[in-house]
């Protein structure tokens, strides 16, 4: 009887899977099941807010302006997610954990260019 019980589980579980297979592969503009929608007037900020709020983080500095733009740009071009491709729903937190990759972005552009700057050809008095 052990066996036979299982075999009713195992087909149920089937069930319950074949319908969300089902809705994988149709129209991408329909919920999918287990999925958060996201309401695109409530969840974005403009890009004001968003600029607004990361000048009052701590770790905020002018030089930021530029990489925080293309942070922004770059969410909103894909459809308010992440780089891993995860929905962005606390825009807030998102932005500050970024913030210390944005400063390291930044200084490893700024150390790269004064050295390609400095550099010089020293040649030897002749004598």
């Amino acid at each position: 009887m052990i066996p036979t019980k299982k075999k009713p589980v195992g087909k149920s579980l089937q069930k319950r899977e074949a319908p969300q297979n089902q809705n994988l592969s149709s129209d991408d503009s329909e919920e999918k099941p287990g999925t958060i929608p996201i309401p695109l007037s409530g969840n974005i900020p403009s890009q004001e807010e968003f600029t607004q709020y990361v000048k009052t983080l701590e770790n905020y500095i002018p030089e930021l302006d530029y990489l925080i733009k293309e942070k922004y740009d770059s969410w909103l071009s894909n459809a308010w997610k992440n780089s891993y491709d995860k929905p962005i729903t606390n825009w807030k937190s998102s932005i500050k954990n970024t913030m210390p990759f944005l400063q390291s972005e930044l200084q490893s552009s700024n150390t790269t260019s004064p050295k390609i700057v400095l550099q010089t050809i020293k040649r030897p008095k002749s004598t």
